[in-house]
């Protein structure tokens, strides 16, 4: 998969969800990743990398849920609002 499909597939992942929790989840992980990288420190843990297979496969699983209709989102303009 290149740099721009998975762009645009965690674009829709994220576009397409409404549930205020798992996006700020999503946002937190993000941010922390980001400030894992530019502190120079690129080379994770294997407990690390294991969480975060864990955090993304939950992400996924919440978003089908969603999708199913067996969970109830919220607007992701909200979370856009909040930041």
């Amino acid at each position: 998969m290149s740099t721009a499909e998975l762009k645009s597939t965690l674009h829709r992942y994220i576009v397409e969800t409404d549930d205020l929790n798992m996006l700020q989840q999503i946002k937190s992980f993000v941010q922390e990743l980001k400030n894992t990288s530019t502190k120079g420190n690129n080379s994770e843990m294997p407990e690390e990398k294991a969480q975060l297979v864990s955090e993304i496969k939950e992400a996924i699983e919440e978003l089908k849920l969603i999708k199913a209709g067996k969970l109830e989102g919220i607007p992701a303009e909200k979370l856009f609002d909040e930041l």
